[in-house]
């Protein structure tokens, strides 16, 4: 029994140039965990405050398995690609995930 994670295959656009990106389908309880504690908190009042800049850093490093020019987990070259390139990266790990039902 593998329990290597399914990836998807899903070609788009870094730094200008075609290449195909290999993205988990699902993370692991862990993972979720890191994702959830650091980019959710709860207040005082009960309320929650949801850092979004968090949660996408670590959604990208914990999703995006191959296919940068770098490795997955090197914010610094992550945060300098095109907001329009990152985007659409996003929304298709969103699409693939829908996180927004462990909220």
């Amino acid at each position: 029994m593998s329990i290597a994670p399914n990836t998807v295959d899903f070609i788009c656009k870094v730094n200008g140039q075609e290449t195909t990106l290999k993205i988990k389908t699902d993370l692991s309880w862990g993972e979720t965990q890191d994702l959830l504690s650091k980019s959710v908190k709860m207040l005082e009042n009960g309320t929650k405050d949801f850092n979004f800049n968090n949660f996408c850093d670590i959604l990208l490093t914990k999703t995006i398995v191959s296919g940068l020019p770098f490795p997955p987990t090197n914010l610094v070259k992550m945060k300098d690609l095109p907001m329009s390139e990152i985007s659409i990266i996003l929304g298709e790990i969103m699409r693939i995930i829908p996180l927004e039902s462990y909220f």
